[in-house]
């Protein structure tokens, strides 16, 4: 599945997490969701044509917390 933690183009406000391209996301797509290791994971996502996946995922001792 497709998450913000891997699309180049999330972003964070203050309280809300936004695309650079400009879809819409889900009020739920938030700082709070963020901070609670949410999945992320929106159906926005899984079909859309920016989306732009950063590369590999960083392995657990590599991510600076435990």
């Amino acid at each position: 599945m497709r998450s913000l933690y891997d699309c180049l183009h999330a972003k964070t406000s203050e309280y809300r997490i936004t695309c650079a391209m400009g879809n819409e996301l889900p009020h739920s797509a938030n700082m709070l969701a963020l901070a609670r290791g949410k999945p992320l994971e929106y159906m926005v996502c899984q079909c859309c044509s920016d989306y732009d996946e950063m590369g590999e995922p960083i392995k657990k001792d590599g991510r600076g917390w435990k």
